[in-house]
């Protein structure tokens, strides 16, 4: 069993990555849906407005409690994401609350923090309102990509998309079921990088399959990176490999944010993938130690 402040950092943590990429696939998935699927977007709205108030509540909570090596990651948040976010605004006309980003800025961390009574029961209380938004919005995505696999819809977004948008879902749910528990929700290394390796794999197709057919380079750079992870061995090998990964995203995102890239990549989407590199490296720094 968990101690009470494994509960309530690990719940923190886990909603300040987690929280943050679900109101975004919701952004991502209102982005593409096109006039006929106006009642979707709709829907995809409703739950980016549901997870920007989860994310409101746990950065409220999360200051000097959560975790200094999550904060440090830049996984909550990075130098783009703020800048991201209202070229994106701009660009889609989706609104977002660029303030929860600010507050996610000024977080600070705990090492041992204190876990009051108050606190472990605001925990609990928001744990609990997360799941069944999560069982929903998964449920949202399952349709819509049964829609679009049966050619019933058309979307800017690729079937693999929501398909990766669904494993990330069940992951957040998994690992928020096992804390509700009173377990651990870390898992051994091959299961942690089984799980992020493929996405990382993904992150660099679906970067390839949305950059201008001019942008030869980068594609390529995308694809050699996607072939190294079939002869990786261990965990040295492979944080090394994220770490390139990781750079090569962050030129990625800054260079969408100079529009200096030609791709029909959102700013905030490529930000998004960023975060998620800084977070599996920060795994696999754990793993190390």
């Amino acid at each position: 069993m968990i101690s009470e402040q494994q509960y309530v950092t690990g719940s923190l943590d886990l909603h300040l990555f987690f929280g943050r990429i679900m109101k975004e696939h919701a952004i991502f998935l209102q982005a593409g849906f096109g006039q006929p699927a106006a009642a979707f977007a709709r829907i995809a709205d409703h739950y980016k407005a549901q997870f920007e108030n989860i994310l409101h509540f746990a950065a409220q909570l999360a200051d000097g409690v959560a975790a200094p090596a999550a904060i440090a990651s830049g996984e909550f948040v990075t130098d783009f994401t703020l800048g991201a976010e209202k070229k994106t605004q701009d660009f889609t006309g989706i609104l977002i609350n660029t303030g929860i980003t600010e507050a996610e800025a000024r977080l600070t961390g705990g090492e041992n923090p204190r876990i009051t009574p108050m606190l472990l029961q605001q925990v609990r209380q928001l744990n609990a309102s997360v799941l069944p938004w999560l069982e929903g919005l998964l449920g949202f995505k399952e349709r819509v990509r049964e829609d679009v696999l049966a050619c019933r819809m058309f979307t800017a977004n690729y079937p693999a998309v929501f398909t990766h948008m669904i494993h990330e879902t069940q992951m957040y749910m998994r690992d928020l079921t096992a804390l509700e528990k009173g377990e651990s929700p870390d898992r051994d290394a091959k299961d942690t990088m089984q799980f992020w390796n493929e996405d990382m794999v993904e992150h660099l197709a679906v970067i390839a399959g949305m950059l201008d057919p001019s942008e030869t380079n980068l594609m390529k750079a995308a694809g050699d990176l996607a072939a190294a992870f079939q002869s990786l061995e261990g965990v040295s090998e492979t944080l090394a490999l994220v770490e390139r990964i990781r750079g090569f995203k962050a030129g990625l995102t800054e260079g969408i944010a100079a529009c200096k890239i030609r791709s029909i990549i959102l700013p905030l989407f490529a930000d998004h993938m960023l975060r998620e590199a800084n977070h599996y490296l920060r795994l696999l720094q754990q793993l190390q130690i």
